[in-house]
């Protein structure tokens, strides 16, 4: 399978942060969100790992779900102030936030918006007086959660581009695929309706316009960009997205090969199959999941072992020391001592010899 053949014929995946914006402001307003989770197959444990990647059809269901539930027509609205820059992947937002001038940081956005959302496409076009930025989503209006979804992006686009002009700044204009957000009503979801931008209907795509005399506006304040988004970007194989979908699973056991294709968009039988022909297999994809999750996990010197077997699906820390020594030739205990002491941070302590 070639590069970017993942993306182009699969089934859409989304960060866990965007999952996390919905459900951290669903469970804050009282929400059941577990068991809306568990009704859409979609992680508990999404917050451990905000690298990893979730089905977006699920993601989708379980928004909606919960919208319809809980009469909740501003739920985009809500996700974009409850998680403000916390829902953008911190490789795009650095990558953004890096960019010399607010034209750079739109285009910026384009080029890197898939480490957020794997099929989400992001444009410009030219329009009278400035530069639209159109976003089309994986899936349309007639998918739950579409009002939801479109919101939110709206808002964290602004909310990016914020960083180059005035943090009260407003688009010119907001575009959107939800008629009834197009015909004068000041509905509470529609992105800065309340704020007086007019909203107008495109059945293709949404998105906002900026005019052409703001676009040259200086980054005043730069960050460092990352060099590159590393295993922050899209899977384009079949075993690098099953290995990133099962990671948020560990901790419930749930690393299922139904589920794993059920994430990835194919039967059982042809996940297997196309497995097999990258030369691994599900039981291996798994391993090398729980692998990354562990080197992950013990990086964070002040997370107890005990946790970090939980956090991988290991009843007793035990079982998790015999599968890292097996891993990488060491006890948990050794390379976190190694650790500590490449950082120079360690202070006094005495290896682990067993």
């Amino acid at each position: 399978m070639g590069e970017g053949a993942f993306m182009s014929t699969r089934a859409p995946l989304s960060k866990t942060t965007s999952l996390a914006a919905f459900a951290d402001t669903l469970r804050a307003l009282g929400a059941p969100v577990d068991s809306a989770l568990g009704r859409a197959r979609l992680p508990i444990g999404y917050a451990d790992r905000p690298d990893a990647w979730v089905s977006y059809h699920a993601m989708r269901r379980f928004m909606g779900d919960l919208c319809t539930r809980e009469a909740l027509d501003d739920l985009g609205a809500r996700a974009a102030l409850h998680a403000s820059e916390r829902g953008i992947h911190p490789t795009l937002l650095k990558a953004v936030y890096a960019a010399p001038t607010l034209h750079y940081g739109v285009c910026t956005i384009a080029r890197m918006v898939t480490i957020q959302s794997s099929h989400l496409r992001v444009w410009t076009e030219l329009y009278e007086d400035g530069v639209r930025l159109c976003v089309r989503h994986p899936l349309g209006p007639s998918y739950p959660g579409y009002e939801a979804i479109e919101s939110f992006t709206t808002r964290q686009l602004v909310t990016m581009l914020r960083h180059f002009c005035d943090p009260e700044w407003l688009p010119a204009r907001v575009v959107t695929r939800v008629a009834r957000w197009a015909h004068g009503r000041a509905w509470s979801e529609a992105p800065f309706a309340e704020d007086g931008v007019p909203v107008v209907l495109h059945d293709g795509h949404a998105g906002f316009d900026i005019p052409a005399d703001i676009l040259a506006t200086r980054n005043r304040e730069p960050v460092r960009a990352m060099a590159s988004p590393g295993p922050s970007a899209p899977p384009t194989t079949v075993a690098e997205a099953v290995r990133s979908c099962m990671a948020p699973y560990l901790s419930e056991g749930k690393q299922s090969l139904e589920l794993a294709a059920e994430v990835v968009g194919l039967s059982k039988r042809s996940l297997q199959r196309a497995l097999a022909e990258e030369d691994t297999t599900f039981r291996k994809v798994v391993a090398l999941s729980r692998l990354d999750c562990a080197l992950s996990d013990i990086e964070d010197l002040d997370l107890p072992l005990a946790e970090i077997a939980l956090r991988l699906g290991y009843s007793e820390p035990s079982a998790f020391s015999r599968a890292f020594r097996a891993w990488v030739g060491m006890s948990p205990r050794a390379y976190r001592a190694l650790l500590r002491a490449r950082s120079g941070g360690g202070g006094e302590y005495e290896p682990l010899i067993r």
